[in-house]
């Protein structure tokens, strides 16, 4: 049976970013803690793709890793520029995401063709 890189990566990022939003509820972790440790969650998901030969959406979970890393280095709601660049790396993220997805799916219609 081969492995299916975006069940692990989701699974990864969900159950690390539960326990997470958690504790920033019960107790206010510190901003860069919860930036950080969302980022670094974020990072390992795209590993889990790379290392699973999909590229393309490890490059994606990267993106969603840079656009949590910018609330950490600005504020994003104090100018429209912020938040056009978060927009930016979200939609380019989910771009990624999605075209490994229809790679995926065109390498299945052409191994079924032949």
């Amino acid at each position: 049976m081969a492995r299916d890189p975006k069940q692990y990566s989701r699974l990864l990022v969900l159950a690390g970013l539960l326990p997470l939003l958690l504790v920033d509820v019960a107790v206010g972790l510190p901003t860069a803690a919860f930036v950080g440790g969302s980022a670094l969650l974020l990072v390992a998901a795209a590993g889990v793709h790379v290392r699973g030969g999909e590229v393309r959406a490890g490059a994606g979970w990267l993106v969603f890793a840079a656009s949590v890393a910018l609330f950490a280095v600005v504020d994003v709601g104090s100018d429209v520029l912020y938040v056009v660049a978060l927009v930016a790396l979200l939609a380019a993220g989910f771009l990624l995401l999605a075209s490994e997805r229809v790679a995926e799916r065109t390498d299945e219609t052409d191994e079924t063709e032949e």
